[in-house]
């Protein structure tokens, strides 16, 4: 009986018992913490998806024609170049000798326009609307907003509903939009490689040559862009200037970020031209990814 009673009293629990209680729970709040917050990221993504793809299949319609005038890939434009080598490379002396060589610039590579947009019906929706940007080779085919400041469209969507992935806004600063000699369009990194969730591939120089220019969708026509740097800065960066005091200062713009580009696109840029700048955090939020581009018409 006493042996009994013995092995069956219960043992007093110690303090080491108590704080292993305490990790687990606090484990356990971890854990669930975490699945609530990734669950509603995964929500957020889902609305904002499910928004844009709507927008997309409501106002931009495929053309049942394509329109190939005036249009050239990169690959056509490669081999027009050698053709033009080839037979424009030299000409003869009537001694027989060949004199200087006279090989003419390949044209830029365009994409033909597959697309219209209801710019009318977009804008009735939200009047920030300034265009439509498609990138062939990537998830980025979204509407494109600028507002009273840089803030606003970080957390809300084009249809004013609050959602983490925001909306791809153009700088307030830019008054001209595109007509201004470096705009700039920001837009979130996403996970779900939407909004600018895929424009790190520019990171990557064989992705580049692939698709070196997109197109920017507005409601006077279809702009044609080139792009010749992309790269790694900083969140406050000369990359993001907009004002510049004269040509000279412009051109000293573009010569550092063409020097900062990770590869070298073998494309010229001066102070004549127009650029757009698309710029995204990076994975670890703390600088951004640019890429610049220049208007081709």
């Amino acid at each position: 009986m006493t042996q009994r009673k013995k092995d069956g009293k219960r043992r007093k629990r110690t303090a080491g018992d108590y704080i292993r209680l305490a990790i687990f729970v606090v484990a356990l709040g971890v854990f669930i913490w975490s699945a609530v917050q990734l669950f509603t990221i995964w929500r957020e993504y889902k609305v904002g998806e499910d928004e844009y793809d709507n927008l997309a299949q409501e106002f931009v319609h495929t053309l049942e024609e394509v329109p190939t005038a005036e249009t050239t890939t990169a690959e056509e434009s490669i081999s027009d170049a050698a053709e033009t080598s080839v037979g424009q490379g030299t000409e003869e002396t009537p001694s027989g000798e060949t004199q200087g060589e006279t090989t003419a610039p390949p044209p830029p590579p365009t994409e033909p326009v597959r697309f219209s947009v209801d710019f009318d019906a977009l804008k009735a929706v939200n009047p920030d609307n300034i265009g439509w940007l498609i990138m062939n080779g990537t998830q980025v085919n979204n509407p494109v907003v600028r507002g009273e400041d840089n803030t606003h469209y970080l957390r809300y969507t084009y249809l004013g509903t609050w959602n983490i992935a925001g909306c791809l806004f153009m700088d307030y600063r830019n008054e001209d939009e595109f007509q201004s000699r470096n705009a700039i369009i920001y837009g979130h990194n996403q996970k779900n490689e939407k909004m600018f969730g895929t424009l790190q591939a520019y990171r990557d120089g064989q992705f580049y040559k692939s698709h070196p220019v997109f197109q920017m969708y507005t409601p006077e026509g279809v702009i044609q862009y080139q792009i010749f740097s992309a790269y790694e800065t900083g969140a406050v960066s000369e990359s993001f200037q907009i004002q510049f005091a004269d040509d000279e200062a412009f051109q000293r713009y573009l010569d550092l970020i063409v020097s900062r580009s990770l590869y070298d696109t073998g494309v010229s840029v001066g102070a004549g031209d127009k650029i757009l700048t698309l710029s995204t955090c990076t994975d670890d939020t703390v600088d951004r990814f640019v890429v610049h581009a220049k208007r081709l018409n």
